[in-house]
């Protein structure tokens, strides 16, 4: 997967900031506060919409359970074009009012999310790049309780249950927030998987003179047990279902874990078969 940097073009950006005459405290200390943030966080590159798997029911998340990052510090940094997900599909809900991204008011294809585990809370800061103007905007922090942070009495008609979110200013609209916490909330649903695991992986044949000198030090990929696979036998009865395709999906088993099933062919001629197919992120630890 392309590395992005975005995170690495936000720091530029805020650097350039901080040098700007007269800045006020506040402005200064976000601007210093990105900075530090990317210096601490691991950071993982998500696919274009920041979906590694869109699960919306989020079915691997036990909100009775606390949510964990699985670093102290993480970047999620992702590409969107708006097209990603359908129009009347909201992106959240915020006091049961459903939020929907606003594409035909500004681009922002680049997003970098920043979350940490602070006092009972997933603390959530988010920035975007706009292509009207090749800026970055960073937005107020939010944050998610590590504890009860669905309400699932709450389900859009797409099937979302609704994320409880607190604002550090509540005149921010909601619907700048929702887009970067799902992405947040659907790699973790993943990474709850008994089967998904984050390996290191070095580049090939490379000296070290020039991993010294490579954007990131370290990277990672997620990667899905292979002794798990999602396969189904055929028949070939009048019964037997037509060839298809079963997509990858999360599974829940009697004793509790939740793991990944790889996308499979059902009723393939006289058998089925795994598609090999690579669901993987990279992340790089700085």
């Amino acid at each position: 997967m392309e590395h992005l940097n975005y995170s690495r073009q936000l720091v530029r950006h805020c650097l350039i900031g901080l040098d700007t005459p007269n800045l006020h405290a506040e402005q200064r200390l976000k601007l210093s506060s990105v900075i530090d943030l990317h210096g601490a966080s691991t950071k993982f590159i998500l696919p274009n919409g920041g979906r590694l798997f869109d699960d919306k029911e989020l079915r691997s998340l036990d909100e009775s359970v606390p949510l964990r990052l699985p670093y102290p510090f993480i970047a999620l940094e992702y590409h969107s074009s708006g097209i990603e997900r359908e129009v009347n599909d909201p992106v959240g809900w915020v006091d049961g009012e459903p939020q929907f991204e606003n594409y035909g008011s500004i681009s922002a294809p680049k997003r970098v999310v920043y979350a940490r585990e602070r006092d009972g809370w997933i603390v959530v800061t988010i920035a975007f790049w706009t292509q009207c103007d090749g800026n970055w905007r960073i937005l107020p922090e939010c944050a998610i309780p590590i504890i009860n942070y669905l309400n699932r009495k709450q389900i859009s008609p797409s099937g979302r249950p609704g994320i409880l979110t607190a604002f550090q200013q509540e005149g921010v609209p909601k619907s700048d927030y929702m887009d970067e916490i799902g992405s947040l909330l659907c790699f973790l649903n993943i990474l709850q998987c008994s089967n998904v695991h984050i390996e290191r992986s070095e580049p090939k044949k490379v000296g070290q003179k020039i991993k010294a000198a490579l954007p990131f030090d370290t990277y990672h990929i997620l990667t899905i047990g292979s002794n798990i696979v999602g396969c189904s036998g055929a028949t070939g009865g009048h019964r037997s279902p037509r060839e298809h395709l079963r997509r990858g999906h999360i599974r829940r088993l009697a004793d509790g874990r939740r793991i990944w099933v790889n996308s499979s062919v059902i009723s393939a001629g006289r058998g089925a078969g795994v598609i090999s197919k690579d669901y993987a992120i990279a992340v790089s630890q700085h």
